[in-house]
């Protein structure tokens, strides 16, 4: 992977002061070489971590006749069989890098058909100097982030934030609306980030910038392919899609391994990985102190079964919280995600001996994974219930005892008393995020406005909660965490189960085969069963989580009343401080709430010296 920056301005841009923003911003995503280019119209930045074609691929690159100038970030899996194409129709390359064949499809073919014959992750930018047409381009899922800011007929883009925010000529300011999503989704959802005019190129789209105008249009929507009715036909079909995806991504001139957490979706990607991998495998795994967060039982079964060498790093209390100030510093927008701080550790952990990493990102969406699709079929029946019934659940849910473990049976059930009441659609998300809107109401300063607050759920073509949780859930979420995670690490991320042809068939395949019953990720169950033995296959989703609410308790009470006592215009502190009493006394779990908090100021305080006030 790698950081790219760039500006397109009638200004004078410095050069030298350019050159200390790729620096300063983007060297962890890059740091084995850079390049920049300049002409009297724009800037293109770039910072290279190296993986294919070290000796030849620094960008920017050229086409055969300069007029054309690209600088990438991502991996395209496929770019041997296109190169070999291009070359046919008469294209010179002078490199060997994927980052080439780009540049060449894009002389041969329309925007849309170009990138659509990519098979990767991927957000780049090419210049055209004779139209002076600039196109950013972001890849189908969002795996690969890209912000741009544009400001009359001046554009710049970065593959982070604060890159952004050195080029701009003013502060910017906090966006209230998108401060209240954080709070809500525990994440800022595409288009928005957390700054006022600054945005996130949504997935499948891209930015055609000509004469002071930009346009963003969508060249991908996923495919629903037709599947046959037939169970064995699907496990040989999904099972050729899985396999060929983890051989395309072993393509790699720098080592690579694979994250193992134990679960399905890691320990059949090992497999895969294995059986194409020349030479012996290595593996990373996590493991934690708290019992209720840790899978060492079952990474150790995957990785014996399969014969990898295992790297097991042990994540301390003391370690995770060491490393919370430093994370949260670099990040250039606030995120709730607990799960970035382990992941942090794990990419630290593995940078140690490898570049590339495999990841299972996916398939929880994909094939229906999470616990709580089963709330789903069960609202329908409570809504019905009488409202005794219903009273008397609710009373016995708050006189359960407050457990800090990981999903334990009181915050499941009130989490569901508290969000079933909404709108399926909205009730989803109150069952995985953050403050209810209730609760939202009482904690902002600035007045929650529903349609605004709501907009990424209602504004996309939702067909159901997996499609909700992969258009949301996983690009604005998991994507985000996995790539600042890995890339302050300066290790590159790969997704083999986000390739789109996997993608699609998971779409087309009809919902009996992703959940049924009691079961969820049905089918990639039948298919992890003729691998491994059933403790495997057959335990519940543990997630990957950390344990916030007894930190919240203890280690952290000081850092929390300190930050909260540096106080902002943003929350009503006596809101605050009433969730943090209640946590405290073991009256409620408000885990989720006050982390969400704490990341925010955290954040906050480093970077509000360069911050306008919130509008």
């Amino acid at each position: 992977m790698c950081g790219i920056l760039g500006i397109y301005s009638k200004r004078n841009i410095d050069l030298d002061f350019f050159n200390e923003v790729l620096d300063s911003t983007l060297l962890k995503r890059g740091p084995d070489d850079k390049g920049i280019y300049n002409d009297d119209k724009i800037v293109l930045g770039h910072r290279r971590l190296s993986i294919i074609d070290l000796s030849s691929g620094q960008q920017p690159i050229f086409n055969e006749d300069s007029s054309k100038i690209i600088i990438f970030n991502g991996e395209i899996y496929n770019y041997r069989e296109l190169r070999s194409d291009l070359q046919k129709k008469g294209h010179k390359f002078k490199t060997n890098s994927d980052t080439e064949v780009i540049i060449h499809l894009h002389e041969e073919y329309p925007i849309n058909e170009a990138i659509n014959k990519l098979n990767g992750i991927f957000s780049y930018a090419i210049w055209d100097k004779h139209k002076e047409e600039l196109l950013l381009v972001r890849d189908r899922f969002g795996v690969k982030p890209l912000y741009y800011r544009q400001n009359g007929d001046e554009l710049i883009f970065a593959s982070q934030a604060n890159a952004v925010i050195r080029l701009m000529k003013e502060s910017p300011s906090i966006d209230a609306i998108s401060l209240q999503q954080y709070l809500f989704f525990e994440y800022v959802p595409a288009p928005r980030s957390i700054y006022k005019d600054i945005k996130k190129l949504p997935a499948g789209h891209y930015l055609l910038f000509k004469k002071g105008r930009g346009e963003i249009n969508r060249y991908y929507t996923i495919k629903q392919l037709s599947i046959e009715n037939n169970e064995d036909q699907i496990l040989q079909k999904l099972e050729a899609l899985i396999s060929n995806s983890a051989k395309y991504q072993l393509i790699s001139d720098v080592p690579i391994g694979i994250f193992l957490s134990g679960g399905i979706d890691s320990s059949l990607l090992a497999y895969y990985a294995q059986m194409h991998h020349q030479g012996q495998l290595n593996t990373f795994s996590i493991s934690f102190e708290e019992s209720s967060y840790d899978e060492s039982r079952w990474f150790s079964l995957v990785a014996d079964k399969l014969g990898v060498k295992n790297y097991v790093k042990q994540m301390k209390a003391d370690e995770g919280l060491g490393v919370l100030q430093n994370v949260v510093e670099q990040l250039d927008e606030p995120f709730g995600d607990p799960s970035l701080l382990p992941t942090y550790i794990l990419s630290k952990f593995a940078r140690e001996r490898v570049k590339v990493v495999l990841s299972g990102d996916g398939p929880d969406e994909l094939f229906g994974g999470y616990p709580t699709y089963f709330a789903h079929e069960f609202a329908p029946v409570y809504r019905m219930m009488p409202a005794m019934i219903k009273k008397l659940i609710s009373f016995m849910a708050d006189t359960l005892p407050i457990s800090h473990k990981n999903l334990s049976l009181d915050f499941i059930l009130k989490r569901f008393i508290q969000g079933y009441e909404y709108d399926p659609r909205i009730q989803h998300q109150v069952w995985m995020g953050g403050f209810s809107p209730k609760e939202l109401q009482k904690l902002t300063i600035a007045k929650i406005e529903d349609d605004l607050l709501f907009e990424p759920i209602f504004s996309k073509k939702i067909r159901d909660f997996l499609d909700q949780d992969f258009q949301l859930y996983l690009q604005d979420d998991l994507l985000f965490k996995t790539d600042r995670a890995s890339m302050f690490n300066s290790l590159e991320v790969r997704v083999p189960y986000l390739d789109h042809n996997i993608v699609e068939y998971a779409y087309g395949l009809p919902y009996k085969y992703k959940v049924r019953g009691i079961k969820t990720k049905y089918i990639l169950r039948k298919l992890a069963s003729k691998y491994f033995p059933r403790t495997i296959f057959s335990r519940p989703k543990k997630g990957f989580g950390i344990p916030v609410s007894k930190w919240l308790k203890n280690e952290l009470k000081e850092v929390f009343m300190d930050n909260l006592a540096e106080g902002n215009s943003f929350f009503n502190k006596d809101y605050v401080l009433k969730l943090y009493d209640l946590h405290l006394s073991d009256k409620a779990n408000c885990r989720k709430q006050l982390w969400l908090i704490l990341i925010f100021n955290l954040w906050f305080s480093k970077q509000k010296k360069s911050l306008k006030q919130m509008t």
